[in-house]
């Protein structure tokens, strides 16, 4: 019997039988017959499994050599570093596993691609760089993230306080700072970085994930101050990073005059008093209202009316001073007078009138009477707005330009209301910004201020002077003259040419209605720049001049990798210019046309970009209100928004239209921005969801009509079902559109932070 049974198992199949004692669960049998049907990778597999180093020895070698060794098997450690000497990884790595060698299982797994099978042996070895190189070859961002996290932890509970240690927590904690940056969540990076302290490696992270101040601070406290002004230059908020580095470098006074310019009263009265210049110090604490440092400050600039006054402000009259002749320089007034404003002795006479009094009228009183101190504190406290302050303004702008303050002045003017001045006024606050101007500088802007004023009165005050004197300057451009870099047209740059003596224009990109966009070379970095200007010859004032400060400022405040930066504002004859972050790319309106259809998965890659600029935008307070595919750029690996110049900005005064009329392009605007409603963020999401309409369908969702008739579609008309277009759009993309689009803000998605956590709920 037994004798039949071994002829019956001679005369099986040995591959049936491995696979029936498979199915039996008998691992042990199911590896002898792969081994008599010498199928030695299946027995070398099923011997790892059962836990039998000998066969699994015995096997691997078989599988990879062909024979075994004639003076007898090696240990498990040593056949799995012959079979990698002889270039037979694949069946080395179970063995380096059976023999608990897992840093060199992952090498010879990542050696085979295999980087996820990789990834786990050297998590086993405590090798956690390698475990995230792993991970990130293979996409996985979060998984490398949890990786390093863990192996933190783990460095921690061994560390013991060794300096070596510290150094491979460290090493990780930068590691871990980088991923955060690359996932988005650059908040947790800084902190992560602000943990380790500063190094120039922080400060590079930082730099590439846009985190411009936490760099500059870090290139500060390590003293590279170059590579701090480098970044300065281009970073958001540049004046206030520009004063932190002159304080840094023991230029106070320079520090404390940048930041009044932009209105950071606080900051530049610290900066005034380290350069002891106390009466800026005194004015700014003023400002900031804060009466007892500024009496402080005006006693220590020996000017004790001024402390007196400001100690009785902060209810602390006991340490008032009387003014005597030996601290004030006598009762008599040395500052020397300002232009235009009479000296007749001190103000008591009109001081009992001046207590009743309008402030407007109060002041004119103190004015009439010499006393420029009383008539600028109450000019001061003048609202926009409010009864006369326009009046009160154009009054106090010398008050301000003969302490310096000239960036206060420029800032206090341009708040007049354009409607409803008289012309006296006007043409006063043109000659005040136009000497402000020139007092910083901008000489080119002061000169169409006083032109201005001289065409309407050219025996206003100086304003001839003040013309012919800047005009005959040799670094000044004249205005009747055409500058090296400008075309025929007057309102063009021509190719070769140079604009502000610094910009070297390389190519035209492309133009609009109002202006173009030219490629060149800023002499001064190094860099190349993108530059839009405006054709026409702009009026100071205008809506387009105002529009591009407008661009300029919102620009600036953001900082995202889906939105294309704006550096600075200039003017030249025949216009202005905004220098701007070139991206070399395409419009996604080129994609669209010469690429659709697109496949959802690239669909949801642009939109999600787009809408991770739109989220940063709209924490700004920023609306961008024409967002189109032409105002997008797509580059490769990113999408970035562009042209901010109609946006809306809480803070930044009325809305901009023109003949009553919302501006944007009416394919892609709103219900809420047509009718002229108040918008918020929704209003972007609308053109949003044309946006993605259009990519899906390769074409817009209305045909296009007369203004009149499209806008009345887009208040009246559900856009066509995307799927008459494109059939086989899964129905959370239909879902999706459907919300982007409702006539309703309120039905909309209501943050682009929702729309983020959409995009990646659907199919690609």
């Amino acid at each position: 019997m037994a004798r039949k049974r071994t002829l019956q198992s001679l005369l099986r199949d040995p591959r049936r039988a491995a696979e029936e004692a498979l199915s039996a669960g008998d691992r042990a049998g199911a590896m002898d017959w792969f081994a008599r049907a010498k199928d030695w990778q299946q027995a070398a597999q099923l011997a790892a499994e059962v836990g039998n180093d000998e066969d699994l020895v015995r096997y691997s070698l078989l599988a990879a050599l062909g024979r075994l060794p004639e003076d007898g098997l090696p240990d498990t450690l040593k056949a799995a570093e012959l079979l990698v000497s002889r270039g037979h990884r694949k069946e080395a790595v179970l063995l380096f596993e059976r023999a608990g060698a897992y840093l060199q299982a992952g090498e010879s797994a990542l050696a085979l691609r295999q980087t996820l099978r990789a990834a786990r042996y050297f998590k086993r070895a405590g090798a956690w760089m390698q475990v995230v190189r792993c991970y990130e070859e293979a996409g996985k961002l979060r998984e490398a993230l949890h990786a390093v996290e863990e192996g933190i932890l783990s460095a921690e509970r061994t560390a013991g306080g060794a300096s070596a240690g510290v150094d491979r927590i460290k090493e990780l904690n930068m590691v871990r700072a980088d991923l955060l940056l690359r996932l988005g969540r650059g908040e947790s990076a800084a902190q992560v970085l602000s943990s380790i302290g500063p190094s120039a490696r922080a400060a590079e992270l930082l730099e590439r994930g846009g985190r411009w101040g936490e760099a500059l601070q870090v290139y500060l406290q390590l003293g590279q101050i170059e590579e701090a002004s480098r970044l300065a230059a281009r970073a958001p908020n540049r004046e206030r990073w520009q004063a932190q580095i002159y304080l840094q470098t023991g230029r106070p006074a320079e520090a404390g005059d940048l930041l009044a310019q932009i209105g950071l009263a606080r900051e530049a009265a610290e900066a005034y008093e380290a350069a002891q210049d106390w009466g800026r110090a005194a004015y700014r604490w003023e400002a900031a209202q804060e009466p007892l440092r500024a009496a402080e400050a005006y006693e220590k600039a020996g000017r004790p009316r001024d402390a007196a006054r400001c100690y009785e402000a902060a209810g602390k009259p006991e340490r008032a001073s009387q003014p005597s002749p030996e601290r004030e320089g006598g009762s008599k007034d040395t500052r020397r007078p300002v232009s235009g404003q009479p000296r007749t002795g001190g103000s008591r006479a009109v001081a009992s009138r001046g207590r009743g009094a309008q402030p407007l009228q109060a002041a004119r009183d103190h004015l009439a009477a010499g006393d420029t101190a009383a008539a600028g504190r109450l000019l001061m406290k003048m609202q926009p707005g409010e009864p006369g302050f326009a009046e009160g303004a154009v009054l106090l702008a010398p008050l301000l330009l003969e302490e310096g303050f000239y960036g206060d002045v420029l800032e206090r003017l341009r708040r007049i209301p354009a409607a409803g001045t008289p012309p006296e006024v006007e043409i006063e606050r043109h000659y005040w910004e136009g000497r402000s101007l020139e007092a910083l500088g901008r000489a080119q802007e002061a000169i169409a201020c006083f032109e201005r004023v001289a065409a309407r009165d050219p025996r206003h005050r100086d304003v001839g002077e003040w013309l012919r004197r800047l005009q005959s300057s040799p670094t000044q451009v004249l205005p009747t003259s055409r500058p090296a870099g400008m075309g025929p047209g007057g309102g063009e740059l021509r190719v070769g040419g140079r604009l502000a003596g610094r910009y070297e224009i390389l190519a035209e990109l492309g133009r609009g209605g109002m202006g173009k966009v030219y490629k060149a070379r800023d002499l001064e970095l190094g860099e190349t720049v993108a530059i839009k200007t405006l054709l026409a010859p702009v009026q100071t004032g205008s809506d387009e001049e105002t529009r591009l400060l407008r661009e300029v400022q919102i620009c600036r405040r953001i900082s995202h990798p889906n939105v294309v930066r704006v550096y600075d504002l200039g003017r030249f004859v025949g216009g202005l210019f905004v220098t701007m972050e070139y991206i070399e790319g395409r419009g996604l309106d080129d994609l669209i046309e010469r690429e659709s259809p697109l496949s959802f998965t690239r669909v949801r890659f642009l939109l999600t970009e787009i809408a991770a600029g739109l989220y940063e935008a709209h924490t700004q307070g920023v609306v961008h209100r024409d967002l189109k595919p032409s105002n997008v750029l797509v580059t490769s690996g990113r999408v970035k928004i562009l042209d901010f110049g109609i946006a809306s900005m809480s803070g930044l005064g009325a809305r901009l239209t023109q003949s009553g009329f919302a501006m944007g392009s009416p394919m892609y605007m709103s219900p809420d921005q047509i009718l002229g409603r108040e918008l918020d963020g929704r209003s972007d999401l609308y053109a949003l969801g044309i946006l993605a309409y259009t990519l899906i369908a390769g074409r817009e969702p209305y045909d296009p009509v007369e203004t009149r008739v499209l806008v009345l579609k887009q208040l009246q008309e559900a856009v066509p079902d995307i799927r008459r277009f494109r059939r086989e759009t899964p129905e959370a993309w239909v879902a999706f559109l459907d919300r982007l689009l409702a006539k309703e803000p309120a039905e909309r998605f209501q943050s682009a932070q929702e729309v983020l956590a959409a995009l990646a709920t659907l199919p690609g």
